[in-house]
């Protein structure tokens, strides 16, 4: 987070990896995708961070995680992501 707009960007692209390993590979389950959303998205800090210092950025995280769930890539464990996602591309 102390690199600004670029480490905003660079956050982005771990979620965008491990999508490709889900897309590509079948090597992922639930629980990475949970990790990392709770690591980003699910933790305030980081998403208000992701929202000011890149909202580009933080629209396509949320994007991301959003067609992981559509794809049937993650079966996400709580009930209020696919709001926390609505608002967090709304918000960006």
């Amino acid at each position: 987070m102390r690199h600004g707009f670029r480490g905003a960007a660079e956050i982005v692209a771990t979620v965008d990896n491990l999508f490709a390993y889900a897309a590509l590979g079948n090597v992922t389950d639930d629980s990475q995708f949970d990790l990392l959303f709770d690591a980003t998205i699910g933790d305030q800090a980081v998403r208000n961070f992701m929202i000011d210092a890149n909202p580009v950025a933080a629209r396509a995280m949320a994007e991301r995680f959003d067609e992981a769930i559509q794809r049937g890539f993650w079966t996400t464990r709580r009930n209020s992501t696919n709001a926390l996602l609505a608002r967090m591309q709304a918000a960006a």
